[in-house]
């Protein structure tokens, strides 16, 4: 036991070196702890390699059937933690993720073995990890700005972070510059979430005249004013983090009021957005806007326009978002994007498939559409496309039918809608390996028998991982079939994510094996004080 801890304590103190871990790897199955050891060797392995390599998908199965998820933990840091609040996840064969969002205090026994990576957590939980300067990637909410400042200014605790969500930021710590005075020298990536632009604005007096019906609300409403004074030049980090990706959400629905008699929406410009991170090499930047948020949930989000081709604006860009409307602009340009994510507005007229159509959509490998018209649809059956180095795609609101003409040779994750899935039969999926279903307001039977009829198709040999989001109940349906997919040998990992909490299972000899409920199964993403409609 004290040279297995002597192994932990080195990796704790070097999380980023894979040397120590192999050596502990051979160690384990010296000792004979043989799944542990290939465990670990796996992780780093698959670590390594391109998802699109042929291995890939049954290494992925064979790392998620050895029992490491399934089996309770006996070592407080090595395979698990005792606070009971906490989720922790395995990444290159260690505990290197906690989440804390549903702590009030924390137990830090094991602490001293975790070569932590990952961290999310708010208020004052933070101070249990300031002693972890190898922190990569954050995701925190502070109470205050000084307490913003304490963690990540100048003598910040995290030197070493390459990727920063503050997803409830507040007019305080925006008024107060806290991002300008950011240290972070590696920071890659930051996604904030604030009040809506006109909520963090100064307000002055509505025009007095009498409103109708329900615009009543909005013509009431106090005009915003001197948002200029500290946006958007105080969301913008020094020039000594080199940031990449820059992305920007807004709360809901009081981003429009009505100035004599005409809607006003009330937000930064993505031209003028970007000419404040004119200095920065950015790779993809993101505004979006909750602007009419409804309980159905099928409208809401929406881009800020650009003005001219933002590919023009700046010299670095490889990844966009745009409103339908704006696709236009990105025709004829001699650059390439790697991204696109496109939002749809009721009154809007673009052609999605036009512009990927387009040389400039050429080398796409991530594209978004959180919602796809039924005119793109049909538009689909005389355009065919070319997205051959496509690896990502999200239908969560569109359908499949637009897509049927690719052939979709890398593609290895993919997100769609349930009226999507449907039709995900009729065409061949050689490399996808995760696939992503929201199946909501979808009767139980009908669920369950088109799941089952999934379960025979033979058009997706490696996939490994299935997600079934909705709000059905999983533990009263019997998904047993899906641990016998005669035609998916590699399928391991089967998730139901729910608002009421995830319920995963390991697919192992037939049966749906329980995950443990400590573990975080899949990589943490930047959480939103709000649902975007339409985009799981």
């Amino acid at each position: 036991m004290n040279e297995m801890l002597s192994f932990l304590r080195a990796i704790a103190e070097d999380p980023r070196d894979d040397a120590v871990r192999l050596v502990f790897s051979d160690w384990l199955e010296g000792q004979g702890h043989t799944d542990r050891a290939e465990f670990v060797s796996l992780q780093i392995a698959l670590a390594r390699l391109d998802p699109i390599d042929a291995s890939y998908p049954e290494l992925t199965a064979r790392m998620h059937r050895l029992g490491i998820f399934t089996t309770p933990g006996q070592i407080p840091g090595f395979d698990h933690l005792p606070d009971k609040q906490l989720k922790v996840g395995f990444r290159r064969g260690f505990l290197e993720v906690v989440d804390t969002r549903n702590a009030q205090s924390i137990d830090t026994t094991g602490f001293d073995l975790l070569p932590l990576q990952s961290l999310r957590t708010h208020g004052p939980l933070i101070d249990a990890f300031k002693r972890f300067a190898h922190l990569r990637w954050l995701e925190y909410h502070a109470d205050t700005p000084t307490k913003y400042l304490e963690v990540l200014g100048p003598e910040g605790w995290f030197k070493q972070l390459e990727e920063l969500s503050l997803p409830q930021l507040g007019r305080a710590p925006l008024e107060a510059g806290v991002i300008p005075q950011l240290e972070l020298p590696r920071l890659r990536s930051l996604y904030i979430a604030t009040d809506s632009f006109a909520d963090l604005a100064d307000t002055v007096p509505a025009p007095e005249e009498e409103g109708s019906g329900e615009d009543d609300y909005y013509d009431s409403r106090p005009i915003p004013t001197g948002l200029a004074s500290f946006l958007p030049a105080n969301v913008v980090p020094s020039v000594q983090c080199p940031l990449e990706r820059f992305t920007w959400n807004t709360s809901e629905d009081s981003d429009s009021y009505r100035d004599d008699a005409h809607w006003t929406d009330f937000a930064p410009t993505m031209d003028s957005l970007l000419e404040h991170f004119k200095h920065h090499k950015l790779k993809d930047i993101e505004l979006a806007v909750d602007w009419d948020d409804h309980e159905g949930g099928n409208e809401g989000v929406k881009a800020r326009d650009y003005q001219q081709n933002p590919l023009d604006l700046s010299p670095t860009l490889q990844g966009v978002t745009l409103t339908e409307y704006n696709l236009s602009l990105l025709h004829g340009s001699s650059r390439k994007l790697k991204s696109l994510r496109v939002y749809t507005d009721y009154d809007e007229e673009g052609d999605v498939l036009e512009t990927l159509s387009d040389p400039v959509c050429s080398e796409l490998e991530s594209l978004r559409l959180p919602y796809l018209s039924q005119r793109a649809e049909a538009a689909s059956i005389d355009r065919k496309l070319s997205l051959s180095k496509l690896r990502h795609l999200n239908l969560s609101g569109g359908f499949l039918d637009a897509f049927t003409t690719c052939g979709f040779s890398h593609l290895v994750s993919m997100q769609c809608s349930w009226d999507s899935f449907v039709h995900l039969t009729r065409c061949h999926w050689p490399k996808l390996q995760s696939l992503s279903i929201r199946a909501v307001y979808v009767r139980d039977s009908e669920l369950v028998d088109t799941l089952r009829t999934f379960s025979q198709f033979d058009g997706c040999p490696n996939l490994t991982t299935l997600s079934i989001a909705g709000y059905f109940d999983s533990t009263q349906l019997d998904f047993s079939f899906l641990a016998k997919c005669p035609h998916i040998p590699h399928l391991s990992l089967i998730r139901f994510p729910h608002y009421q909490g995830d319920r995963n299972y390991i697919v192992k000899d037939g049966n749906l094996l329980p995950v443990r409920s400590d573990l975080l199964m899949e990589e943490m993403l930047p959480s939103m004080p709000f649902r975007f409609a339409n985009d799981p």
